[in-house]
């Protein structure tokens, strides 16, 4: 098949190649560019989860990601048109979880969002950073929904240098009374995301304690993306034995310890959660779409990207040559970059 019907059939092609292909190595590239020529289109149905990041900004300035840190803008939002948009051309989405680059409760009518997607008898999970009301959080639990939060220390000293300008003693505050609620009623689901940085370390443990005294349901382990894996050589050590103390405080508990099968390519022993580092099934699974419409391939936001979700085009680009390129790779010695050694656990979701 030639370029010129390939393209034809995949209006994306030339405007997504250089966002795809200009971020490799020259040789990754040439390879990556003389394979889509290859690729028809992708034999993928619409997916029962969907990853939308309704807000690409936040009120907190993290060390680790920075999003944050030219303060928030809200011209940086999915707007509620094409929120539906996206929602009306995935029939078959039973799940939606609220993640991307920024907090999406900063959204000043963030309840309508929440409206569509009881209406549509669609689930709902919110990955967050704790800042938001009481309200938001409880109105989300009333639905049987899941509350994951992010918290990366055990301390207030450290607690507020990863999560500048939080407040320990707010958003400590906001998950008791998180947890709470969740006692009371009986259903959902309240989580901890850790993410691993050479700072925090030693905090992991502490970290699941603090969950378990809560009653939090769950505690999964991140590892920050980029910086090199020097640290992790060198700390392996120390974060082995955080992992073994950590699922010690889990038998003791109701709660649930997901921890990556490896971290930058080292076998954790003792670790039960399959990471997609090891085998991943994310994009055939699940479906990821930015504030601004842009598709990327899963809930790690992977840059690469398969086509857009706006002006009807969600069908299309899960269907696209980028799509059935991607697929080809994944798991594979070719695959992409980005994807190598990925901690990404789908079991701390389900």
């Amino acid at each position: 098949m030639n370029s010129f019907k390939l393209t034809k059939r995949d209006a994306n092609a030339f405007a997504l190649d250089r966002r795809n292909f200009d971020v490799l190595d020259d040789q990754t590239a040439q390879h990556w560019r003389s394979d889509f020529l290859r690729c028809g289109t992708a034999q993928r149905s619409n997916p029962k989860r969907l990853i939308i990041e309704l807000l690409n900004s936040c009120n907190l300035d993290c060390p680790m990601c920075r999003v944050g840190q030219y303060g928030v803008d809200l011209k940086r939002r999915m707007s509620l048109e094409h929120f539906r948009e996206v929602l009306d051309q995935c029939k078959r989405v039973e799940m939606v979880r609220l993640n991307g680059l920024g907090e999406s409760t900063l959204i000043p009518d963030f309840d309508a969002y929440l409206d569509e997607l009881y209406t549509r008898f669609i689930s709902v999970e919110l990955i967050t950073n704790g800042t938001a009301s009481d309200k938001i959080y409880e109105r989300i639990l009333d639905r049987g929904g899941k509350l994951f939060f992010s918290w990366d220390a055990a301390s207030k000293e450290l607690f507020e240098v990863l999560r500048r300008p939080a407040r320990w003693e707010t958003c400590l505050q906001t998950l008791k009374n998180s947890c709470t609620y969740f006692g009371r009623l009986g259903q959902g689901h309240i989580g901890l995301i850790f993410t691993l940085q050479k700072t925090n370390i030693a905090h992991f443990t502490s970290v699941v304690q603090l969950a378990a005294d809560s009653g939090v349901a769950s505690v999964q382990m991140n590892v920050v993306k980029g910086g090199g894996t020097r640290w992790v050589d060198s700390e392996f050590s120390n974060i082995s034995d955080q992992i073994h103390m950590a699922f010690e405080i889990a038998k003791r508990s109701t709660l649930r310890v997901f921890v990556p099968d490896q971290i930058c390519g080292k076998r954790v022993e003792g670790a039960t959660s399959a990471s997609s580092g090891t085998h991943c099934s994310a994009p055939n699974d699940e479906a990821l779409v930015r504030w601004n419409g842009d598709m990327q391939v899963c809930n790690m936001f992977n840059p690469f990207l398969i086509g857009n979700a706006f002006d009807g085009n969600f069908e299309k680009s899960r269907q696209s040559a980028f799509s059935e390129l991607f697929s080809k790779k994944l798991n594979s010695s070719e695959g992409h970059p980005y994807c190598k050694d990925c901690v990404y656990m789908a079991e701390a979701y389900a």
